[in-house]
């Protein structure tokens, strides 16, 4: 994960450089969107002395990039504001005091991560999270984070604060769920009061989850599995505006917008030799999902009948990368929907995954 940091003073450089270096030591539990997903790494990118604060952070805000200020928070206030749009794919914005005793999230503490960010950088320099979102405060489910954190995309955003203040107010949950389509891990906790799909005659439903989007307005907040897998390869250095371009132009030859990207991906997938390939990490924080990597033996595992190429072979290990990978993140219940495309240095496959409840935590 990139964290665009900035600092300004020598002792909030030498805090921001002990938080990272600390992190590359611990490493960071990766969410729970995918099985086995190894651990985040932590990326700091910070801004070049001759590069204005201002313009650093429109950069920042429209590359989607998690944003950490060492400073003072009207500092970040002022630079960020400019910039706000959408809370469905703001920036996460983060201040740090620049001798480490406090995290801030300021903004997209949910859907962004904002306030998991906040915790894991204030666990690694024994600090305090000072995290202010009223469920986080009280201990309460998120509908948001639990969407984020499930693949699940969601339809109707003021749902959200329904949801919530339910929650709040100490209300039990109606949930109803497609489970002919869906896969559900983990019971429901005591939270929730599941009703029959697609909801029983004049019942009050909360939470709507769902492979029929059409059945928006009937709950609360209606949440749909994201069932789409991006699996890329490409030459080293090529860029994020590059792969976004090839990422949409295919996606458009399927009759999909980038709206419909933006509430289907899943995830960008990819060979363990590609983690550190700034353009596929920033192509999957721009559309804030995970960068998820297999090693060369993963993906020889993965059965299955594939595009072959003997120089990818001799480069990397396995002589297909971007069908298998899309492949291997569906988890053995996913399909190829678009077979191995080659442009200009990328490789490009599609996958359509099952939707899976893993935890309700």
């Amino acid at each position: 994960m990139i964290v665009r940091t900035v600092y300004f003073t020598q002792r909030g450089k030498e805090t921001a450089e002990r938080l990272f270096e600390t992190l590359q030591g611990q490493g960071a539990p990766a969410d729970c969107t995918v099985s086995g997903a190894g651990p985040i790494r932590y990326v700091p990118e910070y801004r070049a002395k001759e590069q204005g604060l201002t313009e650093w952070t429109r950069e920042s805000m429209e590359l989607h990039l998690p944003i950490l200020f060492v400073g003072a928070c009207g500092i970040a206030v002022r630079h960020v504001a400019p910039f706000v749009s959408d809370k469905m794919s703001d920036s996460p914005v983060l201040v740090m005091d620049e001798a480490g005793d406090f995290v801030i999230p300021i903004l997209s503490g949910h859907l962004g991560g904002a306030n998991e960010l906040a915790r894991v950088f204030a666990q690694a320099l024994k600090a305090q999270p000072v995290i202010t979102t009223a469920t986080d405060v009280n201990h309460t489910f998120s509908v948001d984070v639990f969407a984020a954190r499930n693949g699940l995309a969601i339809r109707n955003r003021l749902g959200i604060k329904e949801v919530s203040s339910a929650v709040l107010a100490g209300r039990k949950l109606t949930v109803c769920i497609d489970r002919e389509r869906i896969l559900v891990d983990e019971a429901l906790p005591e939270l929730f009061e599941e009703v029959p799909y697609p909801g029983a005659d004049g019942a009050d439903i909360d939470i709507l989850i769902t492979d029929e989007p059409e059945l928006d307005g009937q709950a609360r907040i209606v949440l749909t599995p994201r069932h789409l897998v991006i699996g890329m390869g490409c030459r080293r250095g090529v860029p994020f505006e590059n792969l976004r371009a090839l990422l949409l132009r295919v996606m458009e030859d399927y009759g999909k917008s980038e709206e419909d990207v933006l509430r289907e991906l899943f995830a960008v997938a990819s060979i363990d030799k590609k983690a550190d390939e700034r353009g596929l990490q920033v192509l999957a924080q721009y559309y804030h999902v995970p960068l998820c990597t297999y090693s060369a033996e993963q993906l020889e595992a993965v059965e299955g009948e594939f595009a072959s190429s003997a120089f990818v072979q001799s480069k990397v290990g396995v002589a297909n990368v971007c069908e298998r990978s899309a492949l291997l993140t569906c988890e053995g219940d996913g399909e190829l929907t678009v077979r191995k495309l080659t442009h200009e240095g990328m490789t490009l496959a599609a996958a359509w995954r099952r939707g899976r409840i893993r935890s309700w935590k």
